[in-house]
């Protein structure tokens, strides 16, 4: 009896575990004791050290061979996987054509920005809105949505402001002076694209009926930047001017020197600045009008030695841009710093004009300076 009690008690008989050949019978346990220890064993597929460390475990899988199994094909021999990209394998959710996977897209129609007819419309640089370009021409390369000023070509600024224009000086053209490298073909190529000889167009035309010399410069052209040419242009402008009599309306529109041309371009400054300043002793009047952009040599010679400064609405003007300022004087710009407005209300623009109103108000200065001549 009392050694019943003592085997359930120990829940193992000693005498059995030594007739089975048992080195040991102590920590043998059967029953309850070894159900209890059995579920303190983790069923998880990674060692209790490895989650402990944090670190996934490495599984070796052996595949089947070609052929064989649903692996045949992928597969061959033997790989091994971190447990995360076994599961990511082997768990993962099957995907539609529609939630955008590399190979999803294929053979779907995807849509498309719509093609905007040549000469049809334009889209606004500004703003994004499609524009009807007769709308746009009508509206003088006005944004109608938002009121951004395009870029006109020198042509199309003059035929919207005067009339009866016959061109002058057309055979000036520029040349490569400093066998400066592929300047020659860069110039041949800006010559077909534009159909201009250079990057200004000179002559006369009548502006509210009052005949005067005028100029405009092509930002198509290397953004009007001033050359040999364009400086001989501008200067036999002025000298024709002088010669017959005539006020002088300039558009001016450039990005400065140019670089090709080296200190002969910037030898233009105080050439065209030498003619602008006997036009004027021989009192006749000279009105320039600045766009968008007014900058470098340009804007440091003939561009504000005019007697009456008129710029557009929002024109950048200045010498150096506002980046190269703010990068060398390591300091913020106010806002609107070197726009029009801004150099109007310090002193530096006589006029700010509508586009839509320039041709008026130009006629207007004309005929005011020829009843006091």
């Amino acid at each position: 009896m009392i050694q019943g009690t003592r085997k359930r008690a120990r829940e193992y008989n000693v005498d059995k575990n030594i007739v089975r050949g048992k080195k040991s019978a102590r920590g043998v346990k059967r029953g309850r004791a070894a159900e209890k220890e059995r579920k303190k064993k983790s069923n998880h597929p990674m060692p209790r050290a490895a989650r402990s460390a944090g670190r996934a475990p490495h599984v070796r899988v052996s595949l089947p061979e070609r052929g064989k199994g649903f692996l045949s094909g992928i597969f061959e021999g033997e790989i091994k996987l971190k447990f995360e990209d076994f599961k990511k394998f082997f768990f993962r959710k099957p995907k539609n054509a529609l939630e955008g996977t590399e190979d999803s897209t294929e053979g779907i129609a995807q849509p498309q920005e719509a093609a905007i007819p040549e000469k049809l419309a334009v889209k606004c640089e500004k703003c994004g809105q499609i524009v009807l370009s007769d709308e746009m021409e009508e509206n003088f390369g006005v944004c109608p949505k938002c009121g951004h000023y395009k870029k006109m070509a020198p042509r199309a600024r003059i035929a919207m402001c005067a009339e009866n224009f016959e061109e002058l000086f057309a055979d000036k053209v520029g040349k490569n002076v400093l066998d400066f490298p592929g300047y020659d073909e860069k110039i041949a190529a800006l010559r077909e694209k534009t159909g201009e000889n250079e990057g200004v167009v000179c002559g006369t035309a009548e502006i509210g009926g009052v005949k005067c010399a005028v100029f405009s410069m092509d930002y198509r052209f290397m953004m009007g930047s001033m050359g040999h040419a364009v400086g001989e242009k501008i200067t036999a402008t002025f000298e024709y001017a002088t010669e017959h009599g005539l006020p002088v309306v300039g558009f001016a529109l450039s990005g400065g020197a140019r670089m090709q041309e080296g200190i002969i371009s910037l030898m233009q400054m105080a050439k065209t600045s030498a003619a602008v300043a006997k036009h004027g002793e021989a009192g006749l009047l000279y009105i320039s009008v600045l766009t968008d952009p007014t900058t470098g040599g340009v804007s440091a010679s003939f561009a504000f030695e005019s007697d009456i400064i008129v710029a557009e609405k929002g024109a950048l003007i200045g010498f150096a841009g506002p980046r190269v300022i703010e990068q060398t004087i390591r300091q913020k710009l106010p806002e609107g710093f070197q726009r029009a407005e801004f150099l109007q209300e310090k002193g530096f623009v006589d006029l700010i004009v509508a586009r839509k109103e320039m041709k008026e108000k130009l006629a207007e200065l004309l005929r005011l300076h020829a009843a006091e001549v």
